[in-house]
This record gives structure tokens, C-alpha cells and sequence, in this order.
């Protein structure tokens, strides 16, 4: 049965009973658990991902569950998404004063600095919980230090990158240029490989990632990805732009955090993030927006359809975190100089499902 087949047969069965997706698949994720506790598939109890796509192929063989989850995503916007997400990942949150020790021990060392006159306490993680939530972003209440912010940038430019973004043909790895009239790509990007060294200050990594557990409302993350790159004011061809400057919204697992950091002050013109807050949450993508998939959107579109959107305009040091389900995009450069951001990926397990890029129509 295709993909098509199994939502026009689901919709009639829907219909039929007068029921609801959201109790559809709560039946659905029941079996699942249940197999899975009684150890029916005992070999995969550690893999939930694997068992999953299993019992799904047992009874819709044709079925690619990533396909699955992505298409009905964009059909019925979060509607399924959030029943799986809590079906599979209830709450379990990570201590409060673990979190709020390892923030005053990380300031008193000198990598951090409050950014703000209220308390790190349990008042403000809470606040930080219920914006995060509401809006899809929030901006964490404390900096990189001055310091901390310098010895990143001095050894950032000792690593070689790899071009992104009009990147001229033959051209794999280059190290950043002097000045941005020598760039040769928007963007020049570095991947922490397994087992290499961050360069990203430590101590704060590790109250980052505690925050986004808090956030998250998970006791551990599984960090999918740990990046950082400079960008920088290329003149684009006729056509062309960098892909992240462009709106559109992410859809890499089933529940996930980004984390940004901004190690040169970013503002309208010098690549600032800029998101549609709210825009994470069920109801609220409509299906013309979701008729593009993972694509790029038009500006007018979203302008269109929303009306305003959020500029983070922040310091270097800044820190902001964000479920990127929300529709976003990074400010193209047009001031002199270059940007340079660091990103963490962080899902619950069990990680990425990596979606396709694709384009679906016919949204009811």
C-alpha cells in the first residue's frame, strides 16, 4: 500500500468511527510500548527507533515510517507529531539545582557573565521553561565572557573549514580568509568530528547542554551535531542565496533543540537570527506553508501569513536557543566584516531521523 493509499484508507476509517488521529495513533504507540515491554522485541528494547519501524512494517509493509511521520506532519501540522513525541518521550526533568550550582561555578570561573539584573534561579529557569514552550525561543540570561569569546575566535582561525555556500568548483577545504573581500564562499564551515576537541569553552557546554534537558523537560540529549562556521558578504548571483538565509523550518527528528552562539555581535545587517515565534506550535502553520515542505518560502508568503517576525539582535557572547520547528532564517550580511556562530544539535534519543527535502501538495 503507498503512502497515498494508507491516508485515504486511515481518513475513511476516521471518518467512519468519528475518531480522532491523535486517538488513531495513541492506539497504535500503546501496541508499541507494550510489545516492547513484554519483550516481543526483546533484540531491539534498545534501539526504540528500530523497533518501531518493525511493528510499522509488519502492518504497512510499503510504509517508510520517516516518510510516514514527515508526510502526515506536514498534512495535519504537529497534530500527530506532538501526540508521538509525548507518547514516546514523557516528561523527565533534570534537577533544577544541579543546573543552577554549575551555572554560579561557570561565572565564577570567568567564562560566563549575567547579562541581565535578575537571579539565575529556579524563577528564572522556569520563565526561561515557559517562553520556551510559548514562543520556540529563548535567549539564555547570561554571556560568554570577553575573554572566553577572544581565545574562541584566536583559535578558530588556526583550523581549516570547508567552503559552503557559492563555493567555486574544485574547491573542498580552504582556511577563512583575511579579509572578507578574499572569501570565496558565504559561508566557510567546521564540524567537530567524533573524539576531536570543541573548541567551544567547556564548562558552559556543559550547563548548555543541562539547560536544554531543562527545556527539553528530558533528563539527557543525544548531541546530533556540533558546528560552528564564519559567513561572510559574498554578492550573490542572479537566483542564488545561502540556504539557511532563506525562511523555511526544520524537521530533523521527533523532538530536538538548537543551540546558537554568536561570537560576533549580529544585528539586521550583520546576520542576525530571525524566526516567526510561535510558529512551532500545532495550528500554526497553514497548509500553504506547509505545502513547501523543508523548502525555502517566499518572503512574501510569511509576511503574508504572519505579519511580524522576531530579530535577535544580540552582542557577541550571546546565546540563544531555539526549536526551529519554528520558521526561520539568518539575516543575509550587508554590512563590512563577517559572522561567526556556533550551533549545537541536540535530540532526544534516539536521534535524527534525517528527513528528505521534499515538496508535498494536496493539503486538505
Amino acid at each position: 500500500m503507498s503512502i497515498d493509499g494508507f491516508f485515504i484508507k486511515l481518513t475513511s476509517r476516521l471518518e467512519a468511527r468519528n475518531s480522532t488521529i491523535e486517538a488513531w495513533i495513541a492506539r497504535v504507540l500503546r501496541r508499541i510500548r507494550i510489545s516492547l515491554s513484554l519483550g516481543v522485541l526483546r533484540s531491539q528494547r534498545k534501539d526504540k527507533l528500530k523497533a518501531i519501524n518493525l511493528y510499522v512494517n509488519s502492518k504497512f509493509p510499503n510504509i517508510n515510517l520517516n516518510e510516514y511521520f514527515y508526510d502526515i506532519y506536514l498534512r495535519y501540522d504537529n497534530i500527530l507529531h506532538d501526540e508521538v513525541k509525548s507518547t514516546l518521550y514523557p516528561e523527565c526533568f533534570i534537577s533544577e539545582e544541579k543546573i543552577i550550582d554549575k551555572y554560579h561555578n561557570v561565572l565564577a570561573d570567568g567564562e560566563i557573565k549575567k547579562n541581565t539584573a535578575d537571579n539565575f534561579d529556579v524563577r528564572c529557569l522556569s520563565r526561561m521553561r515557559g517562553d520556551f514552550i510559548k514562543f520556540g525561543y529563548v535567549v539564555a540570561p547570561f554571556e560568554l565572557s570577553d575573554d572566553a569569546v577572544q581565545n574562541f575566535m584566536q583559535a578558530s582561525r588556526k583550523i581549516e573549514y570547508t567552503l559552503s555556500g557559492l563555493v567555486q568548483p574544485g574547491i573542498d577545504t580552504a582556511y577563512l580568509p583575511d579579509t572578507p573581500a578574499a572569501a570565496k564562499a558565504v559561508q566557510y564551515l567546521h564540524k567537530v568530528n567524533q573524539g576531536s576537541e570543541s573548541l567551544y569553552p567547556h564548562a558552559v557546554r556543559s550547563l548548555i547542554f543541562d539547560i536544554s534537558c531543562y527545556l527539553m523537560q528530558q533528563k539527557s540529549l543525544a548531541l546530533c551535531s556540533d558546528q560552528f562556521w564564519y559567513s561572510y558578504p559574498v554578492k550573490a548571483a542572479p537566483g542564488q542565496h545561502d540556504a539557511a538565509q532563506g525562511w523555511h523550518f526544520d524537521l530533523d527528528a521527533l523532538s530536538w533543540i538548537k543551540v546558537f552562539t554568536f561570537f560576533t555581535p549580529v544585528d539586521e545587517r550583520s546576520g542576525a537570527h530571525e524566526a516567526v515565534l510561535g510558529s512551532h506550535l500545532s495550528g500554526a502553520k497553514p497548509a500553504a506553508v506547509r505545502a513547501y515542505g523543508t523548502q525555502r518560502l517566499p518572503v512574501d508568503l510569511i509576511e503574508r501569513t504572519y505579519g511580524s517576525s522576531k530579530v535577535f539582535e544580540l552582542p557577541a557572547g550571546s546565546i540563544v536557543f531555539g526549536d526551529t520547528k519554528c520558521l526561520h532564517r539568518g539575516r543575509p550580511l550587508k554590512a563590512s566584516g563577517y559572522r561567526c556562530m556556533y550551533q549545537f544539535y541536540l535530540t532526544v534519543p534516539p536521534g535524527s531521523f534525517h528527513w528528505p527535502t521534499i515538496k508535498v501538495h494536496n493539503f486538505k
